[in-house]
């Protein structure tokens, strides 16, 4: 499997594909697949759903109706445990909802995709590396299965028994796990249309920083067309002006250069905002669920650790609270650090261009095409938001550290306040 050889986007990403299809999220065609091979991959897709929704409301109801007879542990600790599995079991049904109505809009992207790949490699002779994303997906497929494996384990290590009978078992599982894989996935789905257009941002800039050092069009991307056309006019010029036509030329091909790399970078633009646009409430429910549920917590863990009548068996329940506030974070810094690096890539083209072009350009064709991409960059910057929402990058990760702290805070001055006024009840007034 690792040594496969991808030729192209769809076939690099056949990991992601399959890996999406097997948990119900969604099945892309293959290029040539047959349609009754296409309709049996969707009616197994829904069949799985369908099962997977009965079995995690199945598993719900056993959690819910086995939480009510376990008295141990802070009242809090308890309410919050039942307010993370019905959070957890409704993202497992929205889940495959929101990537269904992203299927279309998502082979768009996956097509544009391929056809700004075939422009590089023909127009700059940039090539993209498929097998390299064909065995980081596979890594991160496996990473993510056995981190859900593991979970699982300590999940049934520390929590309450549910029942001895499989089906019981099955549905408990689905109920408390098949969350983490479909946060992972769709985090992952997103992160690498991110890291695609990362990838290409950054061959354009070293291509602008190349140009920019003074070599020719045809030494930078082997344009050997371009070669040949500089060497006929050439020849048919005399001696004395052989040195003149050359530098000519070589100021045409870098000016043709530039000019392609302007073009692909408008296209990357739009592929970039077209990303956001469909990934968007996707984004907003799973950022802002973290958000919510890393403050819940959090809060959890606390009371736990304060409550009065703790026990060992209590401190051990603060695991998958625990765990499951690592899960939520992780999301946040990783799909934020994703779209920060993004936009910053995109944006050192503005950087390339005045740092190397501006302070030594002479040629009037030359300032008038690096002023249309100045142009063309502000009119079409790249960011990432959540349906317009909150803008997703390190400012947000820093947002939320504040947000945190600042309702952790009065959830504990007002439980304090609580605690003080239960304990000390205001006596009673008495004639006299």
């Amino acid at each position: 499997m690792f040594f496969t050889e991808p030729t192209n986007f769809y076939e690099a990403i056949k990991p992601l594909s399959y890996f999406n299809w097997f948990v119900g999220l969604g099945v892309f065609r293959k290029p040539n697949q047959s349609n009754l091979s296409f309709l049996y991959m969707r009616l197994q897709m829904v069949i799985f759903n369908l099962i997977n929704w009965t079995m995690v409301y199945t598993g719900l109801i056993i959690v819910m109706q086995t939480e009510d007879t376990i008295n141990d542990g802070p009242p809090m600790a308890r309410t919050m445990y039942r307010v993370l599995i019905c959070a957890n079991s409704c993202l497992v049904v929205l889940a495959p909802l929101s990537a269904w109505l992203q299927l279309k809009e998502v082979k768009r992207v996956i097509i544009q995709m391929e056809s700004l790949d075939v422009t590089l490699q023909t127009t700059l002779g940039i090539k993209t590396n498929y097998k390299g994303i064909y065995i980081r997906l596979n890594c991160e497929v496996i990473v993510g299965v056995l981190f859900m494996f593991a979970v699982s384990i300590v999940d049934f290590l520390v929590s309450p028994s549910y029942g001895q009978s499989l089906m019981t078992v099955l549905s408990v599982s689905a109920t408390q796990h098949q969350p983490i894989i479909a946060i992972f996935l769709l985090g992952l789905n997103f992160c690498t249309s991110l890291r695609y257009v990362k990838s290409k941002f950054r061959d354009l800039n070293n291509g602008l920083q190349e140009l920019a050092a003074g070599q020719s069009a045809t030494s930078c991307y082997s344009s050997e067309k371009l070669f040949v056309t500089s060497q006929n006019i050439a020849n048919t010029i005399p001696i004395g002006g052989i040195k003149k036509v050359q530098v000519k030329s070589l100021k045409n091909d870098q000016l043709r250069s530039l000019r392609e790399i302007r073009k692909i970078h408008w296209e990357l633009s739009k592929l970039a905002i077209k990303i956001n646009s469909v990934y968007g409430v996707q984004n907003l429910i799973t950022m802002g669920l973290s958000f919510v549920m890393i403050t819940g917590l959090l809060y959890t863990i606390y009371c736990t650790v304060m409550w009065e009548s703790a026990t060992i068996e209590t401190f051990r329940n603060i695991i998958p609270s625990t765990t499951w506030a690592i899960i939520y974070a992780f999301q946040i810094v990783i799909i934020s650090h994703s779209c920060w690096s993004t936009t910053n890539e995109a944006q050192r083209t503005g950087e390339v261009i005045y740092e190397f072009f501006i302070p030594k350009l002479q040629d009037e064709n030359m300032q008038k095409e690096i002023q249309e991409f100045s142009v063309q960059m502000l009119q079409n910057p790249v960011r990432f938001n959540a349906c317009g929402f909150f803008d997703m990058d390190y400012t947000y990760i820093q947002g939320v550290i504040g947000s945190v702290t600042t309702y952790l805070v009065i959830l504990i001055q007002m439980s304090q306040l609580s605690q003080s006024s239960t304990s000390n009840p205001p006596a009673n007034e008495t004639g006299g």
